[in-house]
């Protein structure tokens, strides 16, 4: 930070190592990065090396387990190959949810203390984007998770919610406290809200 401080447990960030600070922390993206490379290849990308030391069988269950709290698995059963399917450079073969479904995947496989999800549900349909936040609930509680989206359906059960309007913080509290004070979050809920009505009518 430019200006202040970010404190994690209490502690500056610039005083953790750099290592343990990013082996601390699983981040997905709106629009990730995928390799050419197999499924389970790129969920297991960037923590190789957490990895190695487990025997093949743990190192399948955790992949499993990440694919299956993201809500990929099933979608990852129907390929040919499975888990050893080859994905195109970037991920062509996939559809724009299954990419951002696979990323959580390999954000959560590390196991983080902090997990960033930046806008990472864009691509996901609402039923499956609830499935999968209220795992990460169950089996995040100890963990702290940042999660940006411009859906309500997304953040409405954050502990605390942020609302940020061109770039500055416009209103701070959890759903119910801005559904009382913030006119943004009020107007963005019910348009949402009367979006989802009407595909449901068609």
């Amino acid at each position: 930070p430019q200006k202040g401080a970010v404190l994690i447990d209490g502690l500056d960030i610039r005083k953790y190592p750099l290592p343990i600070l990013r082996n601390s922390m699983g981040y997905a993206e709106q629009t990730p990065f995928l390799f050419s490379k197999t499924i389970k290849e790129n969920i297991m990308f960037g923590s190789e090396h957490m990895l190695e030391e487990l025997d093949p069988e743990e190192i399948k269950e955790m992949i499993t387990k990440a694919s299956m709290l993201s809500h990929i698995h099933e979608d990852i059963l129907q390929f040919p190959e499975g888990y050893e399917t080859l994905i195109g450079e970037r991920g062509v073969t996939l559809s724009g949810g299954q990419r951002q479904r696979l990323a959580i995947a390999r954000s959560v496989i590390r196991e983080p203390r902090i997990l960033i999800l930046d806008d990472s549900f864009s691509n996901v349909d609402t039923n499956t984007e609830e499935l999968i936040l209220n795992d990460l609930k169950k089996d995040t509680r100890e963990i702290t998770a940042i999660i940006v989206s411009h859906r309500i359906s997304t953040i409405k059960d954050s502990d605390i919610i942020i609302v940020i309007d061109e770039g500055k913080i416009e209103s701070i509290g959890n759903h119910s406290e801005l559904m009382k004070k913030s006119s943004i979050y009020q107007n963005l809920y019910h348009r949402q809200l009367l979006s989802e009505e009407l595909k449901e009518k068609l």
